[in-house]
């Protein structure tokens, strides 16, 4: 086995001392009150559910660090731990995956740290993280933890609660910087009551907590080279298995450098072409916050909601989560995604452009399009046949790629436009549009379009300084048509 365990397990020690409420070092020497990490054996707070009150302190809880030359954002989260309230049996483990920055000797030095050493090469992470619940004999819970992430003092606390919650909770991740998922164009404050853990298709990979049994029933794929990939395929398969994912509000991460020290751009491109084939999905989304953001009614009236391209239900679990009377409905053309989704809601597998829904008349408040026109043969039709799906004064609301982008301007100019795996010339757009052409098309189909947002993503300066020539070239145009990513369109049957 190419692990090899080099430092304490704490487990064992813990269960040789018959748990008594302190830290042992290697010498099984008490830390007593004096170490940071604190466990007790009361429970987990005031919690309704007997079910997580029952089960959540008695559970082990892992917290695993996979590492590569990463020892300074290593050091930092273990220092975030250790000032941690833990009210739960708790061991950290590292995994050194060919470090050579000096973190194995830094390691050694870790009293109230487990670790094993991978000195010969660089594996992939479902490997790694299989191998090592097998050396340390992880029985319980785990958290995937990458450096750099530094955990608030309840973090662990909260997540544990929640994991707990219910019997089909399986993972849990906590918000990060402020963020539910990566792409949020929302930070939520700390301590912000209003914030609640809700039910997720996805988490941010960088911070996961996963039940034991959960991990006694699913192993991490081991043909994944990245962590990403690893936690996505993961997730999923919880998710196929009937398992539920949530995101816990109450507990948060902060990470000042996201940047990863271990990346290699041609292992990410085979990733993505492994997991698009195991899942048939595009972009793994986390559902579009922006289309809902557009539905605009009081939180307890039952919309009716339909998703055209929903992929795996992430949006319209996002409505259920916003409106708890929704009644959510989806078109998927590929199978193997509309199988996730339809563990949110009632999901027909299809092809919109055939036009044979079987939906009445007159039945939705609502029809999101999140980056799907711009891949249909004719994006017109078919919003011209949602007018007969839309109730009256019905809206659809749709993500859209802006192709006036300065990215794309400055490539033309230079006599380039070139297809990419994903993006604003993402290899399978059919239509491309502009704010005019989106407005165009609506207004052609007899909708009047209410409202639209534009989003951003920052430019280069070579860019910049494009974008500043054509301003003083062009006329009646706004600055920020350059500068648009994509718009979010609202617009309303007429």
């Amino acid at each position: 086995m190419p692990l090899v365990a080099n430092a304490v397990d704490l487990r064992g020690i813990m269960k040789s001392c018959g748990y008594k409420n302190v830290l042992l070092s290697e010498e099984g020497t008490e830390m007593g009150k004096g170490s940071r990490i604190k466990y007790f054996r009361t429970g987990c707070g005031t919690v309704q559910n007997n079910f997580m009150g029952d089960k959540c302190m008695k559970q082990n809880t892992t917290i695993l660090f996979v590492v590569h030359n990463e020892k300074e954002k290593l050091q930092i989260s273990i220092e975030a731990i250790r000032n941690c309230i833990i009210e739960s049996r708790l061991q950290i483990v590292v995994i050194d995956n060919a470090s050579n920055d000096g973190t194995k000797e830094w390691l050694s030095e870790q009293q109230d740290v487990a670790f094993a050493i991978e000195d010969k090469k660089i594996n992939n992470w479902g490997l790694i993280i299989n191998e090592a619940m097998e050396v340390f004999g992880i029985d319980g819970d785990i958290f995937l933890l990458q450096p750099g992430y530094q955990v608030s003092e309840s973090c662990i606390n909260e997540l544990k609660k929640t994991l707990y919650a219910e019997e089909k909770i399986a993972a849990v991740g906590p918000l990060i910087n402020g963020k539910y998922f990566e792409h949020d164009f929302v930070t939520y404050p700390k301590d912000d009551e209003t914030v609640k853990a809700k039910r997720v298709l996805g988490l941010m990979e960088s911070a996961v907590m996963i039940r034991g049994d959960a991990l006694d029933e699913i192993k991490f794929d081991t043909t994944y080279s990245l962590f990403k990939y690893v936690i996505i395929d993961y997730l999923l398969r919880l998710i196929k298995a009937g398992k539920h994912i949530y995101c816990t509000a109450g507990a948060d991460v902060v990470c000042h450098d996201m940047e990863k020290s271990f990346f290699n751009h041609t292992d990410e491109q085979n990733d993505i072409i492994k997991i698009r084939d195991m899942w048939g999905m595009q972009y793994f989304s986390t559902g579009n916050s922006l289309l809902v953001d557009n539905i605009v009614e009081d939180c307890d009236v039952p919309v009716s909601v339909l998703e055209i391209g929903c992929d795996c239900g992430a949006t319209l679990l996002e409505v259920k989560n916003r409106y708890p009377n929704a009644e959510i409905y989806g078109c998927e053309i590929n199978e193997k995604a509309a199988c996730i989704a339809r563990s949110v809601a009632e999901v027909e597998i299809g092809n919109i452009e055939e036009y044979n829904l079987p939906f009445k008349a007159g039945k939705f408040d609502y029809i999101l399009f999140g980056d799907v026109l711009e891949h249909l043969h004719n994006p017109a039709e078919v919003i011209r046949y949602c007018r007969s799906l839309l109730k009256e004064k019905g809206h659809i609301v749709a993500s859209i790629p802006n192709l006036m982008h300065i990215s794309v301007v400055k490539d033309l100019l230079e006599g380039n436009f070139t297809y990419t795996e994903v993006g604003l010339l993402d290899k399978t757009h059919i239509h491309f549009f502009t704010l005019y052409e989106i407005i165009r098309m609506f207004a052609g189909e007899q909708y009047n379009v209410e409202g639209v947002i534009n989003t951003f993503v920052p430019i280069t300066q070579e860019e910049e300084m494009m974008l500043e020539k054509i301003m003083s070239i062009v006329q009646h145009k706004e600055r920020w048509m350059f500068e648009t990513f994509q718009y979010v369109v609202k617009a309303q049957k007429q």
